[in-house]
């Protein structure tokens, strides 16, 4: 009996032991295989966002930078032509005014000088004819 309780106990001990080892072998592996899913799952997803959000703020910030350079281009090739435009019609316009007074006046001028030489011309030739009938 003594033998017997003996290889029972034993056997219930050494069972016990076996089961205990193998649930905590079992859980142990069980808890570290989902940490370390649970783990890449997470890391994957946050490295995944980040990537995503970094993509979009550096195609978002180009797209901005290209979109403003592109719009001060325009304006400033804009405003340029129209100042050129501007100026060189005032200066032509100016120039065409200029010649056109600078004509008159010399055509006046010479007229004037014509038509007073002539007048003279004849005044110094008539009147001592007149002077000579009376």
């Amino acid at each position: 009996i003594i033998l017997s309780f003996n290889h029972s106990l034993i056997q219930s001990f050494s069972h016990s032991i076996i089961h205990s080892f193998n649930h905590s072998l079992i859980q142990s592996f069980s808890h570290s295989i989902i940490l370390s899913f649970n783990h890449s799952l997470i890391q994957s997803f946050t490295h995944s966002i980040i990537l995503s959000f970094n993509h979009s703020l550096i195609q978002s910030f180009t797209h901005s930078i290209i979109h403003s350079f592109n719009h001060s281009l325009i304006q400033s090739f804009s405003h340029s032509i129209i100042h050129s435009f501007n100026h060189s019609l005032i200066q032509s316009f100016s120039h065409s005014i200029i010649l056109s007074f600078n004509h008159s006046l010399i055509q006046s001028f010479t007229h004037s000088i014509i038509h007073s030489f002539n007048h003279s011309f004849n005044h110094s030739l008539i009147q001592p004819l007149i002077n000579c009938k009376k």
